[in-house]
């Protein structure tokens, strides 16, 4: 059910490693879960999944995944998990996610992601977990994008650069846990964070 592959080029003429490897997982027609952390797998080496149906889980933590490939991968109908934190994530091909249709949880933590990239994540319509944490061009302005994750119950925004009038804007939303932007509140801001979110996990940053 789960294959971890980790291949990393030591020397030039060992390039796309990874990506060579990729074709032959797909004779594992059952394959559910697969970790390609810290990888050279690229977009081009994502394309060889195509056959691999069942997967409901990709892991390319600290991969070369700009995201490019998912404009391809509709066919992965039954992927539910996705983590491309720490890799090269192109604002603009986040948009391919929505080609995804049973993608509920992400993690794009310290990708880079503008404004942008958080609108383009609306077009996944089950999205329920996000962890974007650690890209501090998250702002105020991507909160009304946020706020059309009408799904999302679990939010991870450490390091991010949301003001508290933005963080408590997203009361809209029924989280149930949501992590917070600064490492420092003070006393009067965190009860006024609380009084937002009653009945939610707050994870205080440290």
């Amino acid at each position: 059910d789960c294959i971890q592959l980790q291949l990393i080029t030591l020397e030039d003429s060992e390039d796309n490693l990874c990506n060579a490897a990729l074709p032959h997982i797909t004779h594992f027609s059952g394959l559910r879960t697969l970790f390609l952390d810290r990888s050279d797998v690229t977009d081009q080496g994502m394309l060889k999944l195509k056959p691999l149906k069942n997967l409901e889980s990709i892991s390319a933590f600290m991969g070369q995944v700009s995201g490019s490939c998912f404009k391809d991968l509709g066919s992965l109908t039954k992927l539910t998990n996705l983590n491309l934190s720490s890799g090269p994530v192109n604002n603009s091909d986040l948009r391919y996610l929505s080609n995804l249709p049973a993608l509920k949880k992400l993690a794009i933590c310290r990708s880079g992601i503008t404004p942008e990239g958080v609108k383009n994540l609306t077009g996944c319509p089950k999205l329920e977990i996000l962890d974007a944490s650690r890209n501090p061009k998250i702002n105020d302005s991507c909160v009304k994008y946020l706020q059309n994750m009408k799904h999302l119950h679990t939010l991870y925004i450490f390091d991010t650069s949301i003001s508290v009038a933005g963080l408590e804007a997203l009361k809209s939303l029924k989280l149930k846990c949501i992590g917070t932007p600064k490492s420092a509140y003070s006393k009067q801001e965190k009860a006024s964070i609380q009084a937002a979110f009653p009945g939610c996990t707050i994870l205080w940053h440290r």
